[in-house]
């Protein structure tokens, strides 16, 4: 078994606050409004784990966003009823934007996105043999070959986007 992801405990840490903030509607909220966000509740936490199991996640968490996109209108809606306290819905809020940034981001990982490649450090250039030595020589031109980092490299050694070595 994986170990359990953040989003995950994260989404249902914020299940166990609205439930119980849902258990204190007034009865004519609580089961109409009440019940169906239990369930969109459930089908956000059913969606996330699938998307965990999946390897074809993108669909599972673009299903979450928009269940969750939806319980936050259900719990605007519960607070200009009257049903929640505003301060309880400011605390939901901000844990539903907390997971869906995590879902957003989980989501953008799995598309294949990725940052642009990080330059070298200095420690990196140095173990890759690209800095060199003397420093002086030419100081403008290898911090252009370096992408700009600014690291000197040894002349006739250039590094790509990624950090790595293109004699």
């Amino acid at each position: 078994m994986q170990p359990e992801l953040k989003v995950i405990s994260d989404f249902y840490d914020f299940m166990l606050y609205l439930i119980q903030r849902i258990e204190k509607f007034p009865r004519h909220h609580r089961y109409s409004l009440g019940i169906a966000m239990e369930n969109r509740l459930q089908t956000i936490l059913g969606l996330l784990i699938r998307a965990r199991y999946s390897s074809d996640k993108q669909a599972w968490l673009d299903d979450a966003n928009i269940e969750l996109d939806i319980l936050r209108f259900q719990v605007r809606l519960a607070t200009d009823l009257k049903a929640m306290a505003v301060n309880s819905q400011g605390h939901a809020v901000k844990l539903m934007q907390g997971v869906g940034a995590q879902i957003g981001g989980w989501s953008s990982r799995s598309r294949g996105r990725r940052r642009e490649a990080v330059r070298p450090t200095l420690g990196q250039a140095h173990r890759l043999g690209q800095l060199d030595p003397g420093g002086r020589e030419g100081a403008a031109r290898q911090a252009r070959a370096a992408g700009g980092a600014g690291l000197q490299l040894r002349p006739g050694v250039r590094a790509d986007a990624a950090g790595g070595r293109v004699a």
